[in-house]
């Protein structure tokens, strides 16, 4: 039980984030959308249980201690190390340019 618990807590802070499992996300991103952001909301809930179910599942099968196993057999040994050693220089400027755009088009 306290494993589960430890794992639900890792997997709500690193994979959905605060600003997510607060409700700032859905605030600020899904909301400007009207009656579609209800779609959005129910396709994103479904997809982070699914996708987070299924990586858990991959994990507990390969009896992994990483994060890199699981890259390594979903996307390969070579490609895997790309995406583990690039992935997040990638979502970072992703993200504050996508933040940076928001700011610009509020004020």
């Amino acid at each position: 039980m306290k494993n589960s618990i430890n794992l639900a807590g890792a997997y709500i802070g690193i994979i959905i984030g605060a600003g997510f499992a607060s409700g700032q996300e859905v605030l600020q991103f899904f909301t400007s959308f009207g009656i579609y952001s209800v779609l959005g909301i129910v396709v994103a809930t479904v997809l982070f249980a699914f996708l987070g179910m299924q990586v858990t599942q991959l994990g507990s099968t390969l009896q992994t201690r990483s994060h890199k196993s699981i890259i390594d057999h979903i996307c390969g040994r070579y490609i895997g190390r790309v995406v583990d050693r690039y992935y997040h220089h990638i979502f970072l400027v992703w993200r504050y340019s996508h933040h940076d755009c928001r700011l610009r088009n509020d004020f």
